[in-house]
C-alpha cells in the first residue's frame, strides 16, 4: 500500500505543476497584453480615419468656399460702374477676411496694356490705393521686357496690413506659370488654380485661386473674345497650412501632400505639402507601420488628390495600458494557479489522513 503524503516540492510531479503553471501565466499575459495593444492599435486606426475624412470634408468646403467667393466678387465687379468698383472690391473683402481664417488676403490684377503701364500710379489710384509704388515689375523684382504688349499687375490687396500688400505692382504675366495659367482662365471663364510662387511673402505655403473678369456687364460667349476682352481679374491666397492646424487633424499629427487637376491638364497645376506642426511622443514607433490614407476630392477648383500619413506608436498612456493589463493577467492566473495548488493540497491531506 502506497504512501498518501504529498509530493515535496523538488518532486518531479510538483516541478511539471510548476512549470505548466509558469507556461499558462506567462501566455495568459503576453494573450491579454496583445489584446489590449491590439485593441489601441484599432482605436488609434479609427481616430485617423475620422481626422483624414475631416480633412477631406474641410479641403472640399474650403475649395468650395474659394471659388464661391471668388465667383461673387467677379459678379460684383461685373455688375458695379468702374468708379465705384473698388469700393464695393474694400468692403466685400473686409467681410471675407473677418469670416474666413483660410483666407490669407483678396487681391486684384488689371489687365494694362503697356502704355497704361507708363502711368501706373493713376491706375492704382483709381482703384483707392496710394502707395510709393510707381511702376510694374516682373514676379522677381527684375524690368519687364520690352517686347511685351499684355500685362496684369497686382492693382489691390486686402487687407492692407497683409503682407502681401507689397505685391501690388507686380505683373503676373511675368510669371510663366501663371501667365499660362491666368489666360487658359480667362479663355475659358473658369476659376483656376495654382501653387503660390516661391517669392511671394507668405508665412505659410498654399494655393493661389484666381477668377478672370470681363469688360461690360457680362462675359463674351466665345473663348477668343474672352482673352480680348478680359480687364483682368481677382485672386485669392488660400493658406492650406490653416486647413489642417484648425481641426482635429492637428491632434493626430497628420503630415498631408495635395496635388490639383484640372480638366485641361494632366500633370498637377498645383501641389502642397504640410508636415504635421505637433508629434506626439511616441514609443516603439519604429516597430510600428505609419498610417496611410489616400483620397480624391472634386470640388469646383478641380480634382485634389490628398495623401496623409500619420506616425503609430504607443503614447505613454497607451504604453501604461499595456504595462497594466501585463502584470493584471500576471497576478491573475498566478492567483488562479496558487488557488489550485491550495485546493490540491486540500485534498490530498484529507485523503492522507483517511
Amino acid at each position: 500500500m502506497g504512501s498518501n503524503t504529498p509530493p515535496p516540492l523538488d518532486h518531479p510531479v510538483a516541478r511539471n505543476d510548476l512549470l505548466l503553471a509558469m507556461i499558462v501565466i506567462i501566455t495568459g499575459a503576453c494573450l491579454a497584453a496583445f489584446i489590449a495593444l491590439t485593441l489601441l492599435a484599432n482605436k488609434q486606426l479609427t481616430a485617423f480615419e475620422e481626422a483624414a475624412s475631416e480633412v477631406q470634408q474641410r479641403l472640399q468646403e474650403t475649395s468650395n468656399t474659394s471659388s464661391q467667393i471668388l465667383h461673387s466678387v467677379a459678379a460684383i465687379h461685373q455688375a458695379s460702374e468702374r468708379d465705384r468698383v473698388h469700393r464695393q472690391f474694400a468692403i466685400y473683402a473686409k467681410g471675407v477676411a473677418e469670416s474666413y481664417p483660410f483666407v490669407q488676403a483678396l487681391g486684384r490684377y488689371d489687365q494694362l496694356d503697356k502704355s497704361q503701364t507708363q502711368d501706373f500710379q493713376s491706375v492704382l489710384q483709381h482703384y483707392g490705393v496710394f502707395t510709393e509704388t510707381t511702376r510694374v515689375r516682373s514676379d522677381d523684382g527684375q524690368p519687364l521686357q520690352s517686347d511685351r504688349q499684355r500685362f496684369n499687375p497686382i492693382v489691390n490687396v486686402h487687407p492692407p496690413a497683409s503682407p502681401l500688400y507689397e505685391l501690388i505692382g507686380v505683373d503676373l504675366q511675368s510669371n510663366p506659370k501663371l501667365s499660362r495659367r491666368l489666360d487658359a482662365a480667362a479663355a475659358q471663364n473658369q476659376t483656376t488654380v495654382i501653387g503660390t510662387p516661391e517669392s511671394w511673402p507668405l508665412s505659410n505655403r498654399g494655393m493661389l485661386i484666381a477668377q478672370p473678369t470681363y469688360r461690360g456687364h457680362y462675359p463674351p460667349v466665345h473663348p477668343i473674345d474672352r482673352l480680348d476682352q478680359t480687364d483682368g481679374g481677382y485672386w485669392l491666397a488660400l493658406n492650406t497650412q490653416q486647413i489642417l492646424t484648425h481641426s482635429r487633424a492637428g491632434e493626430e499629427a497628420l503630415s498631408a501632400t495635395l496635388f490639383i487637376y484640372q480638366s485641361d491638364t494632366e500633370h498637377p497645376i498645383a501641389a502642397a505639402t504640410v508636415a504635421a506642426t505637433t508629434r506626439p511622443n511616441l514609443h516603439f514607433s519604429n516597430w510600428f507601420s505609419p498610417f496611410v490614407t489616400n483620397r480624391e476630392i472634386h470640388a469646383d477648383i478641380g480634382t485634389m488628390r490628398l495623401s496623409l500619413t500619420s506616425p503609430s506608436g504607443l503614447s505613454e498612456k497607451e504604453l501604461s495600458i499595456i504595462i497594466a493589463t501585463f502584470s493584471a493577467a500576471i497576478l491573475f492566473f498566478s492567483l488562479a494557479f496558487f488557488l489550485r495548488i491550495l485546493r490540491n493540497s486540500s485534498e490530498m491531506q484529507i485523503e492522507y489522513q483517511e
